[in-house]
């Protein structure tokens, strides 16, 4: 008795994982599309946006975002660049098999819970800063005379120095309320 062994018409892809990984695939999108996740926090999963690093006129800048819903019943994606629009997406990603399934309104409505989610928690994060900014900049005193301005031999304008000598420079919003400090 002999045993025949046949090979497969097709060759096998060994780039692709064997099961069905969500992940893998949006991080193949995400590069297909030029952007790199920020690698101090790895591929971010739960809805909330990630940075990506896009390259820019030969530069790595950290301009793109993206999110991604994996643990619900259908995994969806989105990307864009900061440089276009902060909020509208500039490309989508859905899962293989979404393909032959549609998005139910259920499903929408999940996706745009988790979206508002995600900007609320955004604007926490904004508001945090801007009030520990805000701190910062009223413990500092008000410096007319400071190393670098003599350096580049500009005025004060209402600067401030914290506690150590470092020059503070505001960040306002179009409110003029303090965002953040340089």
């Amino acid at each position: 008795m002999t045993l025949k062994i046949t090979r497969p018409s097709k060759p096998k892809n060994f780039n692709t994982p064997f099961t069905t990984d969500h992940q893998y695939q949006f991080s193949q999108f995400l590069a297909e599309h030029g952007l790199e996740p920020d690698p101090k926090k790895g591929l971010i999963t739960d809805g909330s946006i990630g940075r990506a690093y896009i390259n820019v006129g030969g530069q790595r800048k950290l301009v793109g975002w993206y999110q991604l819903w994996i643990d619900q019943s259908i995994p969806f994606g989105r990307l864009g660049d900061y440089r276009i629009s902060a909020d509208q997406p500039t490309a989508v990603w859905k899962s293989e098999n979404q393909q032959k399934r549609r998005i139910t309104k259920e499903q929408k409505a999940e996706i745009a819970a988790l979206q508002k989610q995600a900007e609320v928690k955004q604007q926490e994060k904004y508001s945090k800063s801007a009030k520990r900014a805000q701190s910062l900049w009223e413990k500092a005193k008000p410096c007319e005379k400071h190393s670098y301005l003599e350096k580049k031999k500009v005025l004060s304008y209402g600067l401030r120095a914290d506690e150590h000598g470092n020059l503070m420079i505001p960040l306002y919003d179009k409110q003029m309320t303090i965002v953040g400090i340089q």
